[in-house]
């Protein structure tokens, strides 16, 4: 943090979300709108939409996971703090996410990159790679959901950081 006069500048880690497909669903779209405005109130924060592999017969449900995973990689910004959702990481309280975004802000991490597979999840490297692996629960959601409830923690993250109302 940097002070001037009575001014004061803090940089903010950048959050980046990156999603497979389009959210179709209209009633999670607007969750998603809603919570993704929130959020920038907080911190720079941008979502990279990348193309779903049509189900087909000729594609295995590991080819389609793996070429999905492979253009959600190419999106992750240079440098990124990489979070992979999955029903198999770790789990955290809400006040432990915002401890976490705490940590990333002290340690001036410049982005942190959370991916979300498509229906069919994503394939094992990114895992691999990834820095944390996150659960939000060990039951199965619609992935759209998880965009909602992700960008909602996120939200809440903050507003617990900041002493607000909204985490009760």
């Amino acid at each position: 943090m940097l002070a001037w006069g009575t001014l004061m500048w803090e940089k903010k880690v950048q959050f980046h979300c990156l999603f497979v497909d389009e959210t179709r669903n209209r009633f999670f779209k607007e969750a998603e709108s809603e919570y993704l405005k929130r959020l920038k109130r907080y911190c720079p924060v941008s979502v990279h939409i990348v193309k779903g592999e049509k189900m087909s017969r000729s594609a295995s449900e590991a080819e389609i996971r793996k070429k999905e995973t492979e253009r959600l990689v190419e999106k992750i910004p240079t440098a990124s703090f990489v979070v992979v959702l999955d029903q198999t990481g770790k789990e955290m309280t809400s006040e432990e996410l915002a401890d976490q975004v705490q940590t990333w802000q002290n340690r001036s991490l410049q982005h942190v990159a959370f991916v979300v597979g498509g229906p069919l999840g994503m394939d094992d490297s990114i895992t691999q790679r990834a820095d944390l692996v996150l659960s939000l629960s060990q039951m199965t959601f619609v992935h759209e959901m998880v965009r909602v409830f992700l960008l909602e923690q996120l939200y809440r993250a903050w507003t617990i950081l900041r002493n607000e109302k909204y985490h009760k």
